[in-house]
């Protein structure tokens, strides 16, 4: 236990330092990209290779899925960690107005649900031998017993289909508005910390890109790039940089000019320990929220281009391109294309109730 004392109070201190503040975040936000992009190559080749019995090793799967789990949420942990003592004055009213708005509650639990699906997606479904594994003698299998959601034209199961595009589509959202908000956090600060000609410069830039339909500028960037699902990254990365760029530009205008800016200024302090330190937790609220209505919106594009063919491409499960494959069968299966546009509804309905509420909770203006 003093062990762990001892390793939380060098962890506080750590981030406490002006010079490792900046380090600990970046690392963070490093670390979770990384395994997040691990966790959508795949798992390694000797995975795939059949064993003996000619069955996939399915042990193999499951575990290096687990090996890069464990270091996704040890990421998220510290993450928590350094965010709880960051904002720890404000946490415990930011969770009692939570708390008050059940319609948050509800859509933060089934996202929570969607998350433990998609980690242990291998332990419900094999991938190789029930995703996308092809049984031709089973095709538009009703709902039953034997598979609960039915089966599509090829005789994959739909309900393990959806429970691995999950993974898909939440890994993907993740990571695409994650990378938005670094790239766009950075300009938006640069934009309104500096103003001047830096300003003019970026925000003109920002405001061609704003001038394209964010669906379109996706499909653009895919089409030139082609379709993969490290371009799908890319193309609804770089749509969505120039709403966080101007949010968090909005809020460090409206900081920059306080009077604990200004005194920071008085005792010496470097433009970058004042960006760190004093403007960026007071522009953390609106990012959040923006940043969980911006995961919905990426699903959502995600499917739209997979639908199209420009994102996932079968046999990869992901809830567009079923949508995509069961179109031509509605009338005669109507599950096949039923059950994944319940997912992406679900899904898109839970992330803005929670972000709803996180705007409530986060609004200073109701303390």
């Amino acid at each position: 236990m003093n062990q762990l004392k001892q390793s939380k109070d060098l962890f506080y201190y750590l981030v406490d330092h002006k010079h490792s503040r900046s380090g600990f975040i970046a690392f963070s936000v490093f670390f979770i990209v990384i395994n997040l992009i691990s966790i959508i190559k795949g798992y390694p080749t000797s995975a795939f290779i059949p064993n003996e019995a000619g069955d996939f090793d399915q042990v193999a799967r499951t575990v290096h899925f687990i090996a890069l789990t464990t270091r996704f949420l040890f990421g998220i942990l510290v993450s928590l960690m350094l965010f709880s003592h960051m904002f720890g004055s404000q946490l415990a009213s930011i969770v009692k107005r939570l708390r008050k708005n059940p319609m948050a509650i509800i859509g933060m639990f089934i996202i929570l649900g969607l998350t433990l699906l998609a980690v242990f997606a291998d332990f419900i479904a094999n991938y190789e031998l029930v995703v996308i594994k092809q049984n031709l003698s089973n095709t538009f299998s009703e709902p039953g017993k034997s598979s609960i959601l039915g089966t599509d034209e090829f005789g994959r199961d739909i309900f393990a289909r959806i429970v691995h595009g999950t993974r898909i589509s939440l890994t993907i959202g993740f990571i695409a508005v994650s990378a938005s908000i670094m790239i766009g956090g950075f300009l938006g600060a640069l934009a309104g910390y500096f103003g001047g000609w830096l300003d003019n410069v970026i925000m003109r830039i920002m405001d061609v890109f704003l001038a394209i339909p964010s669906i379109l500028l996706s499909i653009a960037i895919v089409s030139a790039l082609g379709p993969s699902l490290i371009n799908l990254v890319i193309a609804i990365s770089i749509s969505n940089v120039p709403v966080y760029a101007r949010i968090v530009r909005a809020s460090v205008l409206s900081i920059a000019g306080q009077e604990f800016v200004e005194a920071a200024h008085a005792i010496g302090a470097n433009h970058i320990y004042i960006i760190i330190k004093h403007i960026i937790p007071n522009v953390m609220s609106p990012i959040i929220v923006q940043g969980t209505l911006g995961v919905a919106g990426a699903i959502l594009s995600i499917a739209g281009l997979s639908f199209i063919g420009l994102g996932v491409q079968p046999p990869t499960p992901e809830w567009g391109s079923m949508l995509a494959g069961g179109r031509s069968f509605i009338r005669r299966a109507a599950w096949v294309t039923t059950y994944p546009g319940i997912a992406i509804m679900i899904t898109i309905l839970s992330l803005n109730l929670l972000g709803d509420g996180l705007r409530d909770a986060l609004d200073p203006r109701l303390k």
